[in-house]
């Protein structure tokens, strides 16, 4: 596989993206516990609110020497009861005497040639496999000639497991594995001035002590002393001779760097205020300013009641509170926990792309069943309106027929009443009517008398020349005589087309 291929499948840069936006974003998370856990001490701290303006709401410490994992995590339970201590993201912060780190110059500035050369590096300074260590680095500074200040950070898994083990029987969800040393770094950047001369930070922890020296406001040198309160105070006089000589060392191998800067002044935290005269021993040895600070100081408890708890006043949470006010960035959280929370990861995202889909699936059902409906709606209105235009379409033939009768008997009417005006126009005086009748095949049929029989075909005979009759026929003519001669007759007349145009 080539280191091109390799890159691009690697997920380094996918892993460092949120941290590296963390640093920009403001942190807006409400609270955070950090927890370390060493071979003699659990120290716990839970800070709430925001990132820049955090307050301590719980401070837990407890030797834990000779104690078994069970036992550690009965005590830790009982104590997250008694101070209602909520479940929330856990930081684990692996002590800094318990991890190997080398700080060199790389040819490199970008994250991804970074790690490769890490990977490549981090075999050569521990003598464990690769397959046991947990490692990752810090750039403490890039400078534009291409190369970049590098901060190695190798752990072995043993270290981090016991810690591991205890956030999992709390079954709090574990955020990731960080470095106490980032955390006083952070720490002393916050206290430090902002002056160009190198700055000395010695934490005073109950059995170790930290040395840091920051240049321009960035790690030049780091080293892990055994040498901790509970020395200096058991034994005064050897123990402040030791942690001098390892203070001249310390200088002395900083001044083996060839930054042609000397120390401007030495700050001294955790629990150095319990060995009397400590700064003024360290500034008279050493002939630089010293001072203490002391750790509450960029994050101050909500309830100085915290501060008087025994245990709590062994130790020191200076490099815990770094870790809770300002960004971080190393994560030594084993392979194996990070592919199983990617795959947590990945199976979440999944699962939310699956509701999302059957949520788009069951509103795209919705839209289609609508739509089934209203149409289902639509074609029983248009039934309902077919048959009201049905029904109105019979009553409507209905009432036409009544109409074409109507207008039928006015047509047979007129034209009865137009044949009546011509018969009596053209009737002569010596013929009597007795009946009139209009039949359907357009004729009239009049019957009548008259005294002179002569008359009759007279009166035919004018008939048949006026326009509306077509036709004239005598079908009966009869003479009756007795007192008086009478002629009987029925005449009828089919009607012409005057006399349709006149009906119609």
């Amino acid at each position: 596989m080539t280191d091109r291929l390799r890159r691009l499948l690697s997920l380094e840069p996918l892993r460092r993206l949120p941290r590296e936006l963390s640093q920009w974003v403001p942190n807006r998370t409400q609270g955070v516990t950090v927890v370390s856990i060493d071979g003699r001490w659990l120290k716990v701290l839970r800070a709430a609110g925001w990132q820049s303006a955090r307050r301590i709401t719980t401070l837990l410490a407890h030797p834990i020497e000779g104690l078994t994992d069970d036992q550690v995590l009965a005590w830790l339970k009982q104590a997250c009861a008694a101070h209602h201590l909520d479940a929330g993201p856990i930081l684990i912060a692996n002590p800094s005497h318990l991890t190997t780190t080398r700080l060199f110059t790389l040819p490199a500035t970008d994250p991804v040639e970074i790690r490769d050369i890490i990977d490549l590096q981090a075999e050569k300074h521990t003598p464990y496999a690769k397959e046991e260590i947990l490692t990752d680095f810090r750039v403490v500074q890039s400078e534009r000639a291409g190369y970049s200040r590098v901060l190695l950070i190798l752990s072995h898994q043993d270290v981090v497991h016991r810690a591991l083990k205890l956030v999992e029987g709390l079954g709090w969800p574990l955020e990731r594995v960080g470095f106490e040393l980032e955390g006083l770094l952070i720490w002393s950047q916050g206290v430090a001035d902002s002056s160009s001369q190198p700055v000395l930070v010695a934490e005073f922890d109950h059995e170790t002590t930290t040395l840091i020296i920051l240049h321009r406001h960035q790690l030049a040198f780091h080293r892990s002393l055994t040498i901790g309160v509970s020395h200096l105070l058991s034994e005064p006089d050897a123990g402040l001779v030791k942690l001098i000589t390892e203070f001249r060392r310390s200088l002395e191998a900083f001044e083996a760097e060839g930054l042609n800067a000397a120390i401007s002044t030495v700050i001294i935290t955790g629990q150095a205020q319990r060995v009397t005269g400590l700064q003024e021993r360290l500034q008279q040895e050493l002939s630089l300013p010293t001072k203490t600070v002391p750790p509450f100081e960029r994050c101050a408890p909500i309830d100085p009641a915290m501060l008087e708890q025994e245990a709590v006043g062994r130790v020191s949470f200076a490099s815990l509170i770094g870790l809770v006010v300002g960004p971080s960035s190393v994560d030594l959280t084993p392979k194996a926990l990070k592919l199983h929370r990617a795959f947590e990861d990945r199976a979440k995202t999944l699962v939310g792309l699956g509701c999302q889909i059957m949520g788009m699936l069951l509103l795209i059902c919705c839209l289609i069943i609508g739509k089934a409906h209203k149409d289902e709606r639509y074609h029983a209105r248009l039934l309902r309106e077919h048959g009201i235009s049905l029904q109105r379409t019979q009553e409507l033939q209905r009432l036409m027929e009544h109409v074409v009768l109507v207008k039928q008997w006015l047509r047979h009417r007129s034209a009865l009443l137009e044949a009546m005006v011509e018969l009596s126009r053209r009737s002569p005086q010596a013929i009597q009517w007795e009946s009139l009748a209009f039949t359907q095949e357009e004729q009239v049929v009049l019957k009548g008398v008259s005294e002179e029989m002569p008359k009759v075909f007279d009166f035919a005979a004018a008939l048949r020349q006026s326009p509306m009759c077509a036709s004239v026929e005598a079908k009966r003519v009869t003479k009756k005589s007795g007192e008086q001669d009478v002629t009987q007759f029925e005449l009828v007349c089919s009607l012409g087309a005057s006399g349709a145009e006149v009906g119609g």
